[in-house]
């Protein structure tokens, strides 16, 4: 059952946590053309996406690291748009989105944003676990739905896992956002594929197989808006959680 509570419109500014990861020699990997438009138009753009949802959902979403890079999936036929990652700030580590460049070539904003979405609620549902797990007094975290034993896990597909860790858009998008909700295995992504293959994979620009899974040996931060919200949504669940810098393996 949907957890879906309305929204007051809040006027206050919502931050854009938009980055370049990688160093200059990983980004002289890729013409300079394509990395002057990263910069230059796509950056930006993102931004702008990012704010949007942030202002729809009247929280600020996880921040957005961009990578010099194309992600194919292991099997080199399909194409990965970007994963939830541990990401560092300051001197503490957030959930946020790691995209490759390459994704924003071959997505238009409509797309782009359903993909931002889904990646947010994986880093909403880690959250919500971890101050789930405080509650409970433990602080056990993985790259698998805790419900499940690990033989029930290696019988489930990637997608069917990917479903089972992530927040449910209703309660913490637009309701627009959370109506056009995107799963990866839709056709909706076919041509996007096609296209990255086609000018990225076969033209030798550089790509990779990204490890999907999460490190969490590092010390993370919560933000107060997603402690709130957390809050609002589960109540007497996690009353009396207020994580502010935990280590995971404390």
């Amino acid at each position: 059952m949907s957890k879906h509570k309305s929204k007051k419109k809040n006027q206050k500014a919502f931050p854009s946590i938009v980055r370049l990861g990688g160093d200059n020699i990983d980004w002289n990997r890729i013409p300079q053309k394509l990395m002057l438009s990263v910069k230059t138009d796509k950056l930006p753009r993102l931004r702008r996406i990012h704010q949007s949802i942030s202002e729809a959902a009247n929280i600020v979403m996880p921040p957005i690291e961009v990578v010099p890079s194309g992600w194919v999936t292991s099997d080199n036929s399909g194409m990965i748009y970007g994963r939830c990652k541990l990401l560092l700030d300051d001197d503490s580590y957030l959930f946020g989105v790691q995209i490759p460049a390459a994704t924003l070539f071959f997505v238009d904003d409509i797309l782009l944003r359903r993909i931002l979405v889904h990646e947010f609620t994986h880093c909403f549902w880690y959250y919500e676990q971890i101050m789930l797990g405080l509650a409970r007094g433990e602080m056990v975290l993985d790259n698998s739905p805790a419900q499940f034993t690990e033989k029930d896990v290696a019988k489930m597909s990637e997608d069917d896992i990917d479903a089972l860790m992530r927040a449910d858009p209703f309660d913490w998008f637009s309701d627009q956002d959370a109506v056009q909700f995107l799963d990866y295995d839709h056709d909706t992504l076919d041509p996007s594929t096609l296209e990255f293959h086609t000018n990225w994979v076969d033209k030798g620009l550089p790509t990779e197989i990204p490890d999907l899974k999460i490190d969490f040996h590092e010390k993370l931060g919560i933000p107060d808006d997603v402690i709130k919200h957390i809050h609002d949504l589960l109540g007497d669940e996690v009353v009396g959680v207020n994580p502010v810098i935990r280590l995971l393996n404390d």
